[in-house]
């Protein structure tokens, strides 16, 4: 089930969210510079391809644990409206911080 954080509008804004091994739909509040992914387990990050409760394909980012993943996010028309975690094995609980 996708999280929306897109009415976020004070930052950083951290929130974290307990995902498992199939894509969990972030969906990103447009006002939003950065994102900062981690957790204390091992993790995939993707966007493209990707679809909320969806199997993790080939188009993804590692973050290893105990570490983040930053991403720059655009502010223009090629901007994605949201990103997908998924645990590598098992649960995670995510940290998401939005700057």
């Amino acid at each position: 089930m996708a999280t929306d954080l897109s009415s976020s509008n004070s930052f950083p804004f951290i929130y974290v969210v307990s995902v498992g091994t199939t894509w969990s739909e972030i969906v990103l509040p447009i006002g939003a510079k950065r994102v900062t992914i981690g957790a204390s387990s091992a993790l995939y990050v993707g966007q493209n391809g990707a679809s909320d409760s969806g199997v993790v394909g080939t188009h993804k980012a590692f973050v290893t644990s105990n570490n983040y993943l930053e991403l720059e996010l655009k502010n223009d028309t090629q901007r994605a409206s949201s990103i997908f975690v998924a645990a590598q094995t098992g649960t995670a609980s995510v940290s998401i911080i939005l700057e």
